[in-house]
Order: structure tokens, then sequence, then C-alpha cells
């Protein structure tokens, strides 16, 4: 391979995981808000956030169409229910109903399409990764109180979790392919992300609701702040983590569906 390849080759291998990076950055400055914002402990908030962005990324990564079907049962259901129900006051009723629609579709899409991998073992990855770079993040905060820089915080979470994913994604899937039918494995996830996606479409809706006070759209317009920066920290540092996969010869492909 003369360097022109190579190059080419490196610049392609960063541009997807600075993708799959901006997704998990973004997911992670956002449900870090959240769940400060339904008062957790920082700790707890960074191990929930990394966990959940691990698990949706993973998703897409790993098992893009049922991460596709997901989304858009998540998007129709929230445009439904808030066409039916105005603007809910409370989050939980529309990530319910969304996830609610994912098993369903999930289920549809099990039953019909050809399934040689379990797209559950992808996301179940993403979720031990995001759990393990959770913990790391959270005993760094604690020791050394560290002021949290969605820019850097966001790159340091997606390397970390992006080479643990590729380090525990094959042990995992092979155990899920085992331990749980294919008919469960895409409506568990279609229906993570319907949930996420719904929960999502609520918080931006809110900012725009007048059933909310002014103290909680403040609160709400202080998550959606963080967001831009941890779609720049985890863009940057995906596309840190695709070049050191590269160089060091680790196959990223692993585990694709």
């Amino acid at each position: 391979m003369n360097w022109k390849e190579k190059g080419g080759l490196l610049l392609l291998r960063a541009l997807i995981w600075a993708l799959a990076g901006a997704l998990f950055g973004a997911l992670f400055a956002g449900l870090y808000g959240v769940f400060r914002y339904f008062e957790y402990a920082e700790p707890v908030a960074l191990l929930a956030a990394a966990a959940t962005s691990g698990t949706v990324t993973a998703a897409f990564y790993g098992a893009m169409k049922v991460a596709l079907l997901g989304t858009m049962t998540g998007v129709l259901t929230t445009v439904g229910y808030l066409i039916a129900f105005s603007h809910p006051e409370r989050m939980l009723p529309v990530m319910t109903a969304a996830a609610a629609a994912g098993v369903v579709t999930g289920s549809l899409y099990a039953a019909a399409a050809e399934m040689p991998q379990r797209p559950l073992g992808q996301a179940l990855t993403g979720l031990i990764a995001g759990l393990l770079g959770g913990v790391g993040l959270a005993g760094v905060q604690r020791f050394y109180s560290l002021e949290l820089d969605f820019v850097a915080v966001s790159g340091i979470a997606v390397v970390m979790v992006g080479l643990l994913f590729i380090f525990l994604v094959q042990r995992v899937s092979v155990r899920c392919a085992r331990w749980v039918p294919v008919q469960l494995s895409s409506p568990a996830v279609a229906a993570v992300i319907g949930a996420v996606v719904a929960g999502s479409m609520w918080l931006i809706g809110s900012t725009t609701s007048m059933g909310l006070g002014v103290a909680e759209k403040a609160s709400i317009d202080a998550m959606l702040a963080q967001v831009p920066s941890g779609l720049l920290g985890g863009g940057l540092g995906g596309g840190l983590a695709g070049i050191l996969l590269l160089l060091f010869g680790v196959d990223w492909r692993v585990g694709r569906i």
C-alpha cells in the first residue's frame, strides 16, 4: 500500500469514527444533563450517561438497520403522541409509548428479515463498554475534582468506550447469540433506541412549550447548551480513536452486521 492509499484509508477511518464519536458525545452531554436534572449524583450521572450513549452508539455502529428502525419508530410515535396530547408535561409516558412501539416494530422486523447475527450483542457490548468507561470517568472526577468541560470529557469518553467496544464485542456477541433468541434481540434494541429518540424530542419540544415553568425551561436550555461541546469533543475523540486503531493494525470492523 503506497502513502496515498494509506492516507486515504486513514482519512476514511478517522471520518467514520468521528461520526460515531460525535453521536456518542452529543448523547453523552445531553444525557448527563438529563440525569443531573433528575438530581442524580454527579458520578452516577456520568456512569448512566456513558452507558446509555455507548448502547445507542454501538447499536448504530454495529446494527444500523435495527437502530434506524428504532429511530423511525421513536420519531413517528413521539410526533403522534404530541399531536394527540398537545405537549405532555412529563417525559416518561412519551418514552414508554415509543419503547412499546419499538418492541412491536422490532418483532415484525425479526420475523420478516434474515438476521445471521444478533443486534442485541452489539448494544450490550456498548452498554458494558459505556459502564466501564463511565466508571473511569467518575473515578477521575472524584479523585481529581475536574471541571466538566464536555469537549475534553466527551473526547476522553469516546476513546475509552470505543477501544473497549472493539476489545469486547466478539466476546459479548458470541455469548449473546447463544443466550438470547433472535426474536428478542431486535425488539429490545428498537425499544431502547425509540425511547432515547422520544426523550430527546421531548426535551427539544419543551423549550417552546407553554406548559413548563421558567425554571424548568432554564434547566432544559442548560442541558441542550452542552450538546454542541459534547458533539465536538466526541467527534475529535472518535477521529483520534479511528487513527489509533489503524496505526496499531486493529480490525475495526469486527462484530459488524
